[in-house]
């Protein structure tokens, strides 16, 4: 048995789709990304109805896990209990490889050890994942709603896009410039990747190591139309610069391999990641302190940098022949809040 939350959410037993009700959906995807931890019966309440007040709800859910149960141990009868009750809490009995979830977040940590090819492969059997189209940031948890929901969907889809730009990095490095252009192509009607600076900007950079200024600035003057349309303002300074780099022949971004070195700025609570400067290949190789001193763009300039406020951690991403530079990964923890009711789970 299988579990979905990268799309739809879904069970899947021996390919075939087991089909449950809304809200059996919605307590499944919150056990499913608890990876088979207990939570307790008042924050489901608080999750699935998007409300604290339990009055007329404990009971309504002992039904809905009484019903999952029903649909989960009729697809899988081999486990007698698969929703368990345990003091005040219900568990998913579940091993991560069940979920695509789980899969997806291994895959991506194993990427990040492995080198070209191998890299490549393994992000792109990562993104593999995730069901149906999704453009950039892909669409999980289908169909759910509330609080809960939107959080931890934001959250999935800027892992999707994290990986979806680690694998286009990595084959611009190898000098697959024109099927990454290819790629962000691809994209060009998906209004969430013509937000995204750092999307954009790789999109720029290779499409103009492929075939000269046009393309490069024709994707410019795409970005503008959704910042303009979508924002009402202009497309970001480090954008903008970049654009000028392009017209004026830059050589520094064209070369075999096409270095062009994207200085970013990264926060666990912004949703995408902001462009906040564009070097060449041999004009700056800045570390991260002398970035902080030297950045003449502003992070309020950038779509997200608008909305998150602050930034605490920096990146330097290679687009060609350069060694790739990085401060270590920071994870956030999240605390999920505590339980002092009583009750027993049925």
């Amino acid at each position: 048995m299988e579990y979905q939350v990268l799309g739809p959410v879904a069970v899947l037993s021996n390919e075939r789709n087991i089909q449950l009700p809304q809200q059996c959906q919605h307590l499944l995807a919150v056990l499913v990304l608890e990876n088979g931890q207990p939570v307790s019966r008042q924050r489901l309440i608080e999750i699935v109805w998007n409300d604290p007040d339990p009055i007329g709800r404990d009971a309504r859910l002992t039904r809905i896990a009484s019903e999952l149960r029903q649909h989960l141990r009729a697809a899988a009868p081999e486990v007698p209990d698969p929703v368990p009750g345990t003091g005040d809490a219900y568990k998913l009995v579940m091993c991560p490889e069940q979920a695509d979830v789980h899969r997806f977040r291994a895959k991506v940590a194993k990427a990040k050890t492995l080198a070209d090819d191998a890299a490549i492969q393994m992000i792109g059997d990562a993104l593999d994942e995730w069901t149906g189209g999704h453009g950039l940031y892909g669409r999980p948890l289908a169909g759910i709603s509330g609080t809960w929901a939107d959080s931890n969907r934001e959250k999935l889809r800027m892992e999707h896009r994290s990986a979806s730009l680690f694998r286009m990095e990595r084959i611009a490095q190898n000098g697959g410039h024109e099927q990454v252009a290819e790629e962000c192509r691809m994209l060009d009607d998906d209004a969430d990747a013509m937000l995204d600076e750092k999307f954009v900007a790789i999109w720029m950079v290779t499409a103009y190591c492929t075939g000269g200024p046009d393309l490069p600035l024709w994707v410019f003057r795409r970005a503008e139309e959704h910042w303009t349309r979508s924002l009402g303002r202009p497309v970001s300074q480090p954008l903008a610069e970049l654009a000028r780099r392009i017209q004026d022949h830059d050589p520094e971004l064209a070369g075999p391999r096409g270095v062009a070195l994207t200085r970013l700025s990264t926060s666990t609570t912004a949703s995408a990641h902001p462009l906040t400067a564009i070097t060449g290949q041999t004009k700056e190789t800045t570390t991260v302190s002398d970035q902080k001193e030297r950045s003449f763009f502003h992070n309020e300039h950038s779509y997200i940098g608008a909305q998150a406020k602050e930034f605490n951690q920096e990146v330097t991403i290679n687009l060609g022949g350069l060694p790739q530079k990085r401060e270590p990964e920071q994870t956030q923890q999240v605390e999920q809040p505590k339980d002092d009711t009583s009750g027993q789970a049925s």
